[in-house]
């Protein structure tokens, strides 16, 4: 079972980078180059960091 301290800093990071994003002024829609160069990136390592995190934890555990 994967506990939920450590999971929890990196699926919190993933929501806030959502979050910030559209709470920025200015911001255009979804989907720009911007967003494809940066954006889209950033949320894509995020979540396969969290992937990782969460197997070798749930394989090895403490």
């Amino acid at each position: 079972m994967v506990s939920g301290h450590i999971s929890t800093p990196i699926g919190a990071l993933l929501l806030a980078q959502i979050a910030l994003r559209n709470a920025m002024p200015g911001t255009p829609k979804v989907g720009t180059l911007g967003d494809s160069i940066s954006y889209f990136w950033v949320l894509g390592i995020i979540t396969i960091s969290m992937l990782t995190l969460v197997g070798v934890w749930s394989f090895h555990g403490e």
